[in-house]
C-alpha cells in the first residue's frame, strides 16, 4: 500500500511540473515599416531616412548587428529628431546597439546644453525602448506619442 501511496505522489508531482511549464512563446515579430509608417502620421516633422550604408559612419551602427534597420533624422535649424527602429541579430547585438543609442543621446545632451535649451528639453525627454530583439530610439518633440506605438505595435 505504501509503495502505491508513493508512485501516486510521483505521479502527481511529475503532473504538476508539467503542467507548470507552459508553453514557449514564440518571438516577438514587428514590421518595422508599418511601425515608421504610423510615427510619421503622428508627427509633423518630416523624416528622412539614412542611408544605410551611412549608419556605420554616422552612428556607429554595425550593419552586422541588425537584422533590418531604419534610422530617420529631422533638422530644422535648432531643432533634431530622430528615430531608430532596429531589429538586432542577437541579445549581444541589442546590447550594442543600446549603448550606442545612449551614447547619442548623451552627445546630444551635452551638445544642445550649451546652444539650445528648447532642444536640450526634447533630448532629455527622449525614450531608447527594447522589445525583444528589437530596439526603438525616440527624439522627437511628442516622443511620448511615438513610444506609444512602438510599444503597442504586433
Amino acid at each position: 500500500m505504501k509503495k502505491y501511496i508513493a508512485l501516486l505522489l510521483v505521479l502527481c508531482t511529475a503532473l504538476g511540473l508539467v503542467a507548470c511549464a507552459g508553453t514557449a512563446e514564440e518571438p516577438l515579430e514587428l514590421n518595422l515599416e508599418q511601425i515608421y509608417a504610423a510615427m510619421d502620421n503622428a508627427t509633423d516633422e518630416t523624416m528622412t531616412p539614412i542611408n544605410p550604408g551611412w549608419l556605420l559612419d554616422m552612428y556607429g551602427i554595425i550593419p552586422e548587428d541588425c537584422e533590418e534597420a531604419y534610422v530617420y533624422s529631422y533638422n530644422s535649424g535648432i531643432m533634431a529628431s530622430e528615430i531608430w527602429l532596429i531589429k538586432a541579430t542577437s541579445a549581444e547585438a541589442l546590447s550594442r546597439l543600446k549603448t550606442l543609442a545612449e551614447s547619442r543621446l548623451a552627445a546630444l545632451d551635452a551638445q544642445s546644453a550649451s546652444y539650445s535649451p528648447e532642444m536640450n528639453k526634447v533630448v532629455k525627454k527622449a525614450q531608447i525602448i527594447t522589445r525583444g530583439n528589437y530596439l526603438a530610439m525616440i527624439l522627437s518633440t511628442n516622443v511620448e506619442d511615438l513610444a506609444a506605438i512602438f510599444n503597442n505595435a504586433g
